[in-house]
């Protein structure tokens, strides 16, 4: 009996569990922190007016009297759909899709684990569960993550067709192209980076594979190219029981091509790179340390993968303030951050790396945690240096201890620095995403966020219904004008069978309820009583406040306190004054 089949029988008599190794736990736990990340408490923050305007097309399009013309993702609309067909809708209803996509663009890097090393697979996935751009992006109503799980696919299904030469892995590659296409202008950015990276790739010369691209029958080329074809139109027109989606899909590559805009200031340039050096500085640190390693050792993807930052970096200076484009550089970054821990980490680790590791991730909390300390004592105390000295003495002390070791142990210290490096961002942007995910999403005062909704939104809403259920005995059947069409509002009113919208009042109009611009004060038949409600939140003209930018700066970082304040759009609710709640 040969050697494969004893193997093929012990692996039947084992069972799937003695099969799993340590990487595959690993990795389960990352898939969990992912899930915890972008599927608790979706619907803790309102719907912001991109999002509504996408979620109530997604509600209208079936809903009876209502022409409604699709100018979101009709990937998102029609994923969407489907699923609210079964679930109903809710706030976490339209933002479950994303997240769920986001959850597969970090499973997928596991693809690809046999070619890139199980590290490279689990630091990619890891860094990309926690990152904070990831993270809002997930729980964010619309196309963007869908857009991203479908270029890293295309990515990691190339690696796996040439590697294993499959079919299969063509055909999913194309049908990861057809679901990119139906989802979102950033796969067009996506695509046009991988393309420049693969161009530049093969003018120098140096080839990503040992081995040549399979030769693949004429029938599995045709069976992949009808796979995505086929994803194609049905995301694009929700199983052609929506034709007019494959219209907007084609409108993807014109709002991409629009987003060429000199028109944006010399400000807005910059607000994509201040935003991944505010969420992403492992990208800063260490992908400037891993670019340098790619460029000494030529390494063939890690190479590719500096071409494929360098030409994110060139369109995001094209596309002026196109904020989106900045989750781009999570991709190629993560993956060579892993490609790098891949090497490093080749060798098993002894004992010093591992205390090297603990007291590099020490020595930099200690660091974060004093800086901390001296940024809240500064108003009242600005003359006590005591954190700063400590920073200072404690990475004065590391690298001596560090300069030591390295004479008789290289090894320990790169494998160690590295681990404690990965451990710190990792805690670091666990907390960063958090807050933005679950809290900040909506703030203009991050720098993420150019208009969020206001929370009183959340308040007024029940109040709304309640009213409806005391004054007609249904939270569907209230008489509701408002002069504000918001798509926040069209969302949130969408139970009311009988809310209008218009740009002047009915004349002697007798509505239980009349919704008004603030600074707006209308011309009633009848007594009213009238209450305020914030409804958006837009960007502060400038983001730099007080005698000290940076500490100010560095107090919204730690603590979320700011002396800027947003500006507001609040809306009046006026109730007819022979109505009131109970």
């Amino acid at each position: 009996m040969s050697d494969l089949t004893i193997n093929a029988e012990r692996e039947k008599t084992t069972g799937w569990l003695a099969r799993v190794t340590l990487a595959d736990l690993l990795f389960a736990l990352v898939m969990l922190v992912a899930a915890v990340m972008r599927l608790v408490n979706l619907n803790s923050l309102p719907l912001a007016p991109d999002e509504a305007a996408q979620a109530w097309q997604t509600w209208a399009f079936w809903q009876p009297g209502m022409n409604v013309m699709l100018t979101g993702s009709p990937a998102y609309f029609t994923l969407t759909k489907l699923l609210a067909q079964v679930v109903g809708y809710s706030d976490t209803t339209v933002r479950l899709v994303p997240a769920l996509f986001g959850m597969g663009i970090v499973f997928v890097p596991w693809l690809g684990r046999r070619a890139l090393g199980n590290v490279t697979a689990l630091a990619a996935s890891l860094l990309l569960a926690v990152s904070p751009l990831q993270v809002v992006i997930a729980r964010l109503a619309g196309g963007d993550a869908i857009a991203l799980f479908a270029l890293l696919l295309v990515v990691m299904a190339y690696v796996r067709f040439r590697e294993t030469a499959v079919p299969t892995y063509l055909a999913l590659l194309l049908g990861a192209v057809g679901l990119g296409l139906a989802a979102s202008p950033l796969f067009y950015s996506g695509m046009i980076t991988l393309l420049i990276a693969w161009g530049m790739q093969r003018v120098i010369g140096l080839s990503l594979f040992a081995s040549d691209v399979p030769q693949i029958s004429r029938e599995g080329r045709k069976t992949a190219v009808i796979v995505g074809i086929v994803v194609f139109l049905a995301v694009s027109s929700m199983m052609f029981w929506n034709p007019s989606g494959l219209g907007a899909a084609a409108r993807q590559a014109v709002d991409w091509f629009s987003q060429f805009n000199p028109a944006h200031n010399a400000g807005a340039v910059t607000d994509p790179f201040l935003a991944v050096a505010r969420y992403e500085p492992i990208l800063i640190t260490l992908g400037l340390l891993v670019i340098i390693w790619a460029s000494w050792r030529a390494h063939p993807l890690a190479s590719f993968g500096i071409y494929w930052i360098a030409a994110v970096l060139l369109l995001m200076l094209a596309q002026r303030g196109e904020m989106s484009n900045a989750v781009l550089l999570t991709l190629p970054g993560f993956l060579m951050i892993g490609l790098f821990a891949n090497e490093i980490l080749q060798e098993k680790m002894s004992s010093t790396g591992r205390l090297v590791a603990a007291g590099a991730f020490l020595t930099l909390m200690l660091g974060l945690v004093n800086l901390a300390r001296y940024v809240r004592r500064f108003p009242f105390e600005p003359d006590k240096l005591e954190n700063v000295w400590m920073i200072l003495f404690a990475f004065a002390f590391s690298f001596t201890i560090l300069y030591f070791i390295l004479s008789w142990n290289v090894t320990a210290v790169y494998q160690g620095t590295l681990l404690g490096l990965l451990a710190f961002f990792v805690f670091f942007n666990w907390g960063t995403g958090w807050w933005m995910g679950h809290y900040a999403a909506n703030d203009p005062r991050e720098r993420w966020v150019t208009v969020g909704t206001d929370d009183d939104v959340l308040v007024l809403i029940p109040m709304i219904r309640e009213l409806s259920n005391q004054v007609t005995n249904s939270i569907h059947d209230l008489d509701v004008f408002s002069l504000v069409d918001s798509p926040v509002l069209r969302w949130y009113l969408r139970d009311l069978q009988r809310v209008r919208f218009g740009k002047a009042l009915p004349v002697d109009t007798t509505d239980e309820v009349i919704i008004t611009p603030a600074d707006t004060e209308p011309t009633l038949s009848s007594d009213y009583m009238g209450s305020d409600y914030g409804l958006l939140r837009t960007e502060p003209e400038s983001l730099d406040v007080g005698q000290t930018p940076l500490i100010d700066t560095l107090r919204w970082w730690f603590f979320h306190e700011s002396g800027i304040s947003a500006p507001e759009s609040r809306i009046i609710l006026w109730l007819r004054a022979d109505y009131s709640l109970k």
